[in-house]
């Protein structure tokens, strides 16, 4: 899969195609990958049963994405009309960049909002935009160690459906895709994908500087993020002014990110509640195997050096953290 999905969002004319077979199918389908597939997949030496169902996934993003445009339009216009300061990430944010509708799917709008501006906000939703999608985000996550004024004044605007829409500026976007990432361990091949077309599509003005700022851990792993990209994905470095040895990530890191891949686990959303499992003890083997991180992400959750990652007792540490986080949120909730 990864190398079917090297430079797969270029637009270059006459980019290089792949053979797809039922497995491969699967795997681009299970990552969101199914549109970009379809895009470099080789009729001549690909299952035509396969390429249709990457073709469906195709279709079905930019009819999504349609959909979802119109639904972001909305809740802009709530937070228009109110004085709340909202901005946009990943999803639409990132899918822009790509050189079709149907390449990249997205679903829930995932909207930051400040902290203290969470209850408010969730009423704007209520009242004014109760039909969409929305991923509220109090607070901007992993881009907390830096200055929530500065995140908001490089905001940019873009217009969708008559309506400005804030994103964040393209170094705030850019690390907290990489972070994002980080922190669910590269769990989707999508995400790496993002990353790829982001360093691709580096503007002249990209601020370096500001990029490396806060928590000198998380612009550590930021940079070996984008080194994965290139390393798994082929991602194009030249834009990026920095020295090879920043961005080099340990070969235990692309080990368990294509481990990860092969798996084809289910999405952290879609697992069952630790409060269903705490009470059976017959169901924590399979509740603590669902938990159970991969290397990168068991670093992250753990602050690890991550040239001292990649052992399981680092995984082990990051899952007992995990679920003893999870019983004492759903115990007091």
């Amino acid at each position: 899969m990864a190398r079917a999905l090297s430079g797969s969002w270029r637009s270059d004319e006459g980019a290089r195609r792949v053979g797809v077979d039922s497995p491969l199918a699967d795997l681009l389908l299970t990552h969101g990958c199914g549109g970009l597939g379809f895009r470099v997949a080789d009729p001549a030496a690909s299952v035509s049963a396969a390429v249709e169902r990457l073709h469906d996934a195709y279709r079905w993003n930019a009819l999504s994405a349609r959909r979802q445009e119109l639904n972001i339009a909305a809740v802009a216009r709530a937070f228009g009309a109110s004085s709340l300061h909202s901005i946009l990430g990943k999803g639409f944010a990132v899918a822009r960049h790509y050189p079709g509708p149907g390449l990249r799917p997205y679903g829930d709008i995932d909207v930051y909002i400040p902290a203290e501006d969470k209850d408010a906000a969730m009423s704007v939703l209520a009242a004014r935009a109760p039909d969409a999608a929305v991923d509220l985000h109090a607070g901007y996550a992993e881009l907390d160690d830096r200055d929530s004024g500065e995140i908001r004044r490089r905001t940019i605007s873009v217009t969708l459906e008559g309506e400005a829409i804030r994103l964040f500026g393209f170094e705030d976007h850019l690390r907290l895709l990489c972070l994002h990432a980080a922190r669910h361990g590269a769990l989707r091949a999508m995400w790496l994908c993002d990353i790829g077309l982001m360093l691709e599509s580096l503007p002249q003005s990209f601020d370096l500087a500001y990029f490396s700022a806060g928590d000198p851990q998380r612009t550590n792993v930021a940079f070996r993020v984008l080194g994965l990209a290139h390393t798994l994905l082929g991602a194009r470095l030249d834009l990026l002014p920095v020295a090879s040895t920043l961005l080099l990530p340990p070969s235990w890191m692309e080990d368990a990110v294509l481990a990860e891949w092969g798996r084809g686990r289910t999405s952290h959303g879609a697992r069952r509640p630790w409060r269903s499992e705490m009470f059976r003890p017959w169901r924590w083997p399979g509740a603590v195997l669902q938990r159970w991180p991969n290397a990168f992400e068991a670093a992250y959750d753990t602050r690890t050096p991550l040239e001292k990652g990649g052992s399981v007792s680092v995984q082990l540490m990051a899952c007992l953290r995990r679920i003893r986080r999870f019983s004492m949120t759903e115990l007091t909730s």
